[in-house]
């Protein structure tokens, strides 16, 4: 599955996993931001089409230390776009995912103005209404749809330790999101197990007859003859 834009590198599957499953992951502090940026420039979180709507929706908001502050700006996007992918990450109900989509969508749309008049639809019945065609979807834009598409791969890792809980499951049956994070769940089913039949198999254990020491020597001579 390949994505193109513009003249840019095609955007695969991995590639698009690879940004959705850091930016639900990313951390709050500024050098995770920066990390998260680095990685991923062919996101283009800083080209115009970006930060023209959302700049004016932080400012709208009262966040004012966006304003001619790329850092801050970008720790913010990065903040909302970490929220929304969360959000729709974990929502099971497909209208929930669908209808924020939508939303992410029409915020990225503020600045293009882009609005259909449909003043005269009911007056003039002789209009012939052609919809403009749909602009070339940003990269942040096919890695959400990329996230609609394959949401029933999204999953949470069991482990509670875990740092980077949110991953694309590979069978409908993985409960953890690597082999390291297996560990703890082989590790809890033994507790678990310990903890609900432990005292009867101790018990067990020592209504089974002991062999006598004598028993043991005899026999271990007769091995060594």
């Amino acid at each position: 599955m390949i994505f193109q834009r513009h003249n840019l590198a095609p955007f695969t599957a991995a590639r698009l996993e690879e940004f959705l499953t850091a930016l639900t992951n990313v951390g709050r502090e500024p050098e995770a931001i920066s990390d998260f940026r680095n990685r991923f420039t062919d996101f283009e979180l800083l080209s115009d089409e970006i930060v023209e709507p959302f700049l004016e929706k932080f400012l709208e908001e009262g966040f004012n230390s966006v304003q001619g502050d790329d850092d801050s700006f970008l720790r913010l996007l990065v903040l909302y776009l970490r929220a929304m992918a969360r959000g729709m990450w974990l929502a099971f109900d497909m209208r929930t995912r669908y209808d924020a989509w939508f939303f992410l969508r029409s915020e990225i749309e503020r600045s293009r103005r882009t609005y259909i008049n449909v003043s005269n639809w009911w007056i003039d019945d002789s209009l012939r209404i052609r919809l403009p065609p749909p602009r070339e979807p940003l990269p942040v834009e096919r890695a959400f749809e990329y996230l609609l598409k394959h949401h029933n791969r999204t999953s949470y890792c069991q482990n509670p330790d875990c740092s980077a809980p949110y991953y694309f499951a590979k069978r409908h049956t993985q409960r953890y999101c690597s082999t390291v994070c297996s560990q703890y769940g082989l590790k809890e089913t033994k507790r678990r197990w310990w903890s609900e039949h432990g005292a009867d198999w101790r018990a067990s254990q020592k209504r089974l007859p002991k062999k006598s020491k004598k028993t043991g020597s005899k026999t271990a001579k007769k091995r060594k003859g």
